[in-house]
């Protein structure tokens, strides 16, 4: 359910300014890391490294406490679930924003009947999780990001 609710954020809220978006994927193009500074860019990987820090942590914690089980080294199960949300995360996201002004429904803020979640349950639902997330997990998820107006 948590990996499922950062996908799950409206990006009006939780946003610092409203390019956010196409400002996080401009940040990591070539031609602007090759004309940025070394303290600009050193900061900006810096940032995505520390997202990606957080992320091993969480699911290092995972495994330890049994919620996600694996034996052996986890780093290369770390990098499949990381990459596998990250693709249906900014691809999403990519998409949505590229489609605007085009009639298209397909929306930033992800809906309960949006395609995306079943391919965040199916992808989470790859892993070896105590419990696998299901129709209420879902919907415990959507409700706790309305509560705290996350959404």
């Amino acid at each position: 359910e948590k990996l499922m609710a950062a996908s799950l954020f409206d990006y009006n809220v939780v946003n610092l300014t409203p390019f956010d978006d196409q400002l996080s994927m401009f940040v990591f193009n070539d031609a602007i890391l090759n004309r940025g500074s070394e303290r600009w860019i050193s900061q900006m990987l810096e940032w995505r490294f520390a997202n990606i820090r957080l992320f091993e942590e969480l699911m290092r914690n995972a495994i330890e406490t049994g919620e996600l089980r694996h034996e052996g080294d986890p780093k290369p199960l770390l990098d499949r679930l990381y990459a596998g949300l990250w693709l249906l995360n900014v691809g999403h996201r990519d998409l949505a924003s590229q489609s605007r002004g085009h009639n298209n429904s397909l929306s930033l803020l992800i809906q309960r009947d949006s395609p995306i979640i079943e391919n965040l349950r199916l992808l989470i639902n790859a892993f070896d999780w105590r419990q696998p997330l299901d129709a209420d997990g879902v919907e415990r998820t959507f409700q706790a990001l309305e509560d705290e107006g996350l959404r």
